[in-house]
């Protein structure tokens, strides 16, 4: 019984990706080979167009269609960007292995452990200057040792 209520979800989901791709292809077809401007946003109809095929990607990848060509290609897409956002949207374990994108706060921290290690100081010196200077809150030595290596400075 589930798997045909499976079964039925996703050719739901399948037909009405194929006519959000159909209705693409078209806007392809109507504007092949017309300059578009850089300037000028894309109209609504083809942003709502894109959102939905977005939508209907990840929801065929939440009911375990995650072979299907366009799936796969989206999926890979979002990991290369690193869309960490988007790939967590289903929940369903997309995001595993992307790592989020540093904040300003984080190569700021980085530079600064950088210089100090460049100095020849070690790293319980430099995690106890940096909470004293309130840079970094306080942690414990594995902590700000997992801190260093996840910013990609554990070989310094």
């Amino acid at each position: 019984m589930r798997k045909d209520l499976r079964r039925a979800r996703i050719q739901r989901i399948t037909e009405e990706l194929e006519g959000v791709v159909e209705r693409l292809q078209a806007w392809q077809a109507r504007y092949q080979g017309c300059p578009w401007d850089q300037d000028r946003p894309l109209p609504d109809e083809l942003c709502l167009l894109l959102e939905d095929r977005d939508r209907l990607i990840l929801r065929l990848a939440k009911a375990g269609c995650r072979d299907h060509p366009l799936v796969r290609e989206r999926i890979a897409t979002l990991r290369a960007l690193g869309d960490r956002d988007a790939l967590r949207r289903p929940r369903i374990g997309l995001e595993k292995g992307v790592k989020r994108p540093f904040s300003p706060k984080d190569v700021a921290l980085m530079a600064a452990i950088s210089r100090y290690r460049e100095g020849g100081r070690s790293l319980g010196s430099i995690r106890g200057t940096l909470i004293s200077l309130r840079r970094i809150r306080r942690m414990s030595r594995q902590g700000f040792y997992k801190l260093v290596s996840r910013l990609g400075l554990q070989g310094l």
